[in-house]
């Protein structure tokens, strides 16, 4: 039986550490966040500056707010990553 170091549960990935510190769950969120950046890229001239901060705003905060809660506690340096999003 194989045992997985890391658990996907309810939208958020869960390590292998006993410390609970999130590492590869923030990892997940930044680079999903930077995949659909870009991704909005490629229509940003289509769409007027309001759509396109009201887009932006929502494909990150929905991502950054999803059990947000969690964070409490985490070190400085891996909330500096969600923090530059």
């Amino acid at each position: 039986m194989n045992v997985s170091d890391r658990l996907y549960l309810l939208g958020v990935m869960l390590d292998k550490t006993t410390t609970l510190s999130f590492n590869q769950h923030v990892n997940n969120i930044v680079k999903n966040c930077d995949y659909h950046l870009q991704a909005l890229r490629h229509i940003r001239s289509l769409v007027t500056d309001e759509v396109a901060k009201m887009m932006a705003c929502s494909v990150i905060g929905s991502r950054i707010y999803n059990c947000n809660s969690l964070f409490y506690g985490m070190t400085d340096r891996t909330l500096n990553k969600l923090q530059c999003l």
